[in-house]
């Protein structure tokens, strides 16, 4: 009996340790001098969770022949590709019950690599204004902005509207809203069993750890990560600050909620949640500061200039 307990809370440290990885991920991708160290964990822990890394893996590594708009596709498809490459490796070692087991897990592992997929389709970069003295040499003003993953191709426009645009609704649509919405419908459908062994060991990983009243979270932490992960997706297009800012905010919103509503059955857990909460919401605050403490370093060396040109 103590050795089953103990394997039961070891499971659910397990599940507050990945979420906590993947809030890392996504908060120490700010476009911040962090310390190599940070960078290091993050591109370790980056290849373990299938999250998508632009400096320590790219799988159009594997293409370098490829021009901007291939690499941009061979990105997007390995993206979405890396789910069903865990369900094939998964098919051939296990029976079909433990296959659904297994793809629960799965997706919810790789569910913020999904959704940065996904809304990725949808991030732009607006470079020129088309406004200011110098406008006639604007040349890239297109007032839709440039697609982050492929910066020569105009957003809403040509590829990206005829293949790109319905790839993107198709996956926002199963995935990011998807996912959530079949954890709550498998915890809803055997809500009245939940005590059953049989169900504990195909559904569990998704209720076990909550309040009864509260069987149906796991659907809200994953509304939580798809906060977290549209700021990141979507905040590349705005200064580093305002980014920093919005993740704060969802970071404490998310945290106030989880917190007001308690729904974690043990304490320790609970206790672990708000320390990996108050972990990140100070990574993102120390990030301000060394945010502030570039530009002071720019301005000053532009002051240093302009004191010498005098």
């Amino acid at each position: 009996m103590n050795t089953a307990l103990i394997s039961t809370t070891w499971s659910r440290v397990c599940k507050v340790i990945i979420t906590h990885i993947q809030y890392f991920i996504i908060v120490t991708r700010l476009n911040v001098d962090y310390p190599a160290i940070i960078g290091r964990c993050q591109y370790v822990l980056s290849a373990i969770t299938g999250a998508e890394n632009y400096i320590a893996w790219s799988p159009t590594c594997l293409f370098p022949h490829l021009g901007s708009a291939g690499q941009a596709a061979v990105q997007l498809y390995y993206g979405f590709m890396l789910p069903c490459m865990v369900a094939v490796v998964v098919m051939s070692l296990s029976l079909a019950h433990q296959l659904a087991v297994v793809l629960i897990i799965a997706s919810f592992i790789l569910y913020p690599s999904l959704c940065q997929t996904s809304l990725g389709i949808f991030a732009c970069y607006i470079i020129d204004s088309g406004a200011g003295a110098f406008k006639e040499n604007q040349k890239a003003s297109w007032r839709y902005g440039y697609w982050v993953r492929d910066m020569q191709q105009k957003c809403y426009d040509g590829i990206h509207r005829q293949v790109y645009m319905p790839i993107g609704v198709a996956s926002i649509v199963a995935f990011c809203l998807g996912l959530p919405l079949t954890y709550f419908l498998l915890v809803w459908r055997c809500r009245h069993n939940r005590k059953d062994v049989f169900v504990q060991i195909k559904y569990g990983f998704l209720y076990v750890q909550y309040k009864p009243r509260f069987f149906w979270w796991a659907a809200v932490l994953q509304l939580q990560t798809l906060a977290l992960v549209a700021v990141q997706t979507f905040g590349r297009t705005v200064v580093v600050l305002q980014q920093a800012m919005l993740l704060l905010v969802v970071l404490i919103t998310n945290t106030a909620i989880t917190m007001t509503c308690s729904p974690l059955r043990f304490p320790l857990i609970m206790v672990l949640e708000f320390l990996s909460s108050a972990v990140l919401s100070l990574t993102v605050t120390l990030s301000l500061a060394l945010v502030g403490e570039s530009s002071s370093s720019l301005h000053s060396s532009t002051a240093v200039s302009g004191h010498r040109s005098m």
